[in-house]
């Protein structure tokens, strides 16, 4: 009895040409798709530096920067919000939301250190706000300091109940 390869001689020599141009197709399109990765991410890198320079001659109030840095954290945009917010706090050091919003975008980045700096401007300005202490918690957890995490987490309890 004949294999199906003893069959069609020729099925074996088509089955390896088939797998060469698969393999060369892979290659090819996964190559594309890195160069558009990098494509990408000059054309984000270009625009966030564009975005810099554009902002510093918007003539908006810190209230209208803050809006706009909300809206775009809440849209993902965390880079262009990180800038959007340094700017609402350089144009007013005393600006509370300014600093808790800039505080909550260094937390969606990861960067606790950044975060805790933003959140303990945010309480210095107006220490018993609930929200500062609730994302500080957040901040002192990330960066693994358990006793500043429950004494936030506990004066956030304690003023959101007054």
């Amino acid at each position: 009895m004949k294999t199906t390869f003893q069959k069609h001689p020729n099925l074996l020599k088509i089955i390896a040409l088939g797998l060469i141009l698969f393999i060369i197709n892979f290659f090819i399109s996964s190559k594309i798709t890195n160069q558009k990765i990098i494509s990408n991410d000059q054309t984000r890198l270009e625009t966030i530096n564009l975005y810099k320079t554009n902002i510093e001659s918007k003539n908006k109030t810190p209230y209208e920067f803050l809006i706009q840095g909300i809206k775009q954290l809440n849209t993902g945009e965390t880079e262009l919000a990180l800038i959007t917010l340094e700017k609402t706090v350089s144009d007013d050091e005393n600006y509370r939301d300014g600093w808790l919003y800039l505080g909550i975008a260094y937390l969606k980045t990861d960067d606790a250190d950044s975060a805790i700096k933003a959140l303990e401007n945010a309480k210095k300005i107006d220490p018993i706000y609930p929200e500062t202490y609730k994302y500080l918690s957040l901040a002192y957890k990330n960066q693994g300091n358990a006793e500043k995490t429950e004494e936030c987490y506990n004066k956030f309890i304690g003023f959101s109940k007054k």
